[in-house]
């Protein structure tokens, strides 16, 4: 099946944020895109990429598109009895809280913030849940308790600040170890904090060559706890991992450029795209398109350890799973997150008449496996993050 068909809402439209759990699934958030809803999507990536779920994610979501460029992270929450996915809703700058088992979705309002990256605690006796703002005046970082999220006691809750960073963030994403990661605002680094530590801030990464204002990078950590960091420069995209730097993506988008006339195939070029989200799972790395691009699907994969120096961004699962309009298909995916069984999780955010959806994806199988549209209550300008805990 052909998962990138512009308008068609039963594929991929808009992928703005993925990620990998430890179960090997690939959680992909999914924006609106003209017709179609915003959604979250899973592949099992252990399963030959089967979709296990798709979930329409509700009205009552609101968040203005136009803020597309600042994208957070997803993360899941795999409890013993049930798996979460904390999804951040910037407008109203509240955490929607999305229950696998029961396929109920609410929301609990974060006070003082405005939130942007969030990321699950992986040490400790308590799990937390980190948040970080965007804004200059807000360099904080934050936590709220897991159990006041998913235990629905609570419709607001007020955010305990742990210390300052240098500026507003982001993104946050944090490995095993409690090592914690993240942006810092109008500047080329990416750095870290203990969180089982004192709060310090260390610089992992920092690209004296690049301007502020061209710097721009997605990062994750896979399942060995190696950090993956693509930086878009004016010649492209470059990976970084653990220190290791290499081309990757090509400048140009060559299985698609024969699809679109002449005149708009400057915008094919990695210089004026905006990626969503990145994960990675074996030796494969997913990257989301928000619609905000005009490349014409919405979620891509490549195998990473391929022997050409740019390996070919192929559409995920399949072409025909992103048609424009079609409901049934993917529409306009911001984050994506791979779980430990190997399902890839993907929210699709609401676009034209197609509403929000949470998409599974069994890796093993490159088929759905689930899904799981939003409730009218959500609005179709539904934009948010998605968390899972790995």
């Amino acid at each position: 099946m052909n998962m990138h068909e512009d308008e068609n809402c039963a594929t991929l439209q808009s992928v703005k944020d993925i990620e990998v759990d430890s179960r090997g699934h690939l959680w992909v958030i999914d924006h609106s895109w003209k017709n179609c809803r915003s959604r979250i999507w899973i592949f099992d990536l252990n399963n030959n990429d089967v979709s296990v779920l798709v979930h329409d994610l509700p009205d009552y979501v609101y968040s203005l598109y136009s803020l597309g460029m600042y994208l957070g992270s997803l993360a899941v929450y795999e409890a013993e009895n049930d798996t979460f996915a904390f999804i951040v809703e910037r407008n109203y700058n509240s955490v929607v809280v999305f229950s696998l088992e029961s396929k109920k979705t609410w929301i609990v309002r974060i006070g003082g913030i405005s939130l942007s990256g969030i990321a699950l605690s992986t040490v400790g006796k308590n799990k937390l849940l980190y948040l970080s703002s965007w804004l200059r005046k807000q360099p904080g970082l934050y936590v709220v308790l897991v159990s006041d999220l998913v235990e629905r006691k609570n419709k607001s809750l007020t955010p305990t600040l742990i210390g300052n960073k240098t500026s507003g963030s982001f993104r946050l994403i944090i490995d095993r170890k409690g090592m914690l990661f993240f942006d810092i605002r109008e500047k080329t680094v990416l750095c870290a904090r203990d969180t089982s530590a004192l709060f310090e801030e260390e610089v992992v990464h920092q690209d004296e060559q690049l301007s502020p204002v061209r710097w721009y990078s997605r990062f994750t950590v896979d399942e060995l706890d190696d950090v993956w960091l693509l930086i878009r420069f004016d010649g492209g995209f470059k990976l970084l991992t653990s220190g290791v730097v290499a081309e990757l993506v090509d400048r140009k988008f060559d299985i698609y450029e024969d699809e679109f006339v002449p005149e708009h195939r400057i915008f094919y070029s990695p210089r004026n795209a905006v990626v969503g989200d990145i994960a990675v799972y074996g030796d494969r790395l997913f990257i989301s398109f928000p619609k905000m691009n005009t490349i014409p699907v919405t979620l891509t994969s490549l195998h990473y350890e391929s022997e050409l120096l740019s390996p070919p961004l192929q559409p995920f699962p399949s072409r025909k799973m992103h048609e424009e309009g079609n409901c049934a298909t993917l529409q306009n995916v911001e984050d994506i997150e791979v779980d430990s069984t190997g399902h890839l999780w993907v929210l699709d955010q609401s676009w034209r008449e197609c509403r929000s959806r949470i998409w599974i994806f069994d890796l093993n199988d490159n088929d759905v496996s689930w899904h799981y549209m939003k409730k009218k209550t959500i609005s179709t300008r539904s934009y948010w993050n998605i968390s899972t805990n790995i």
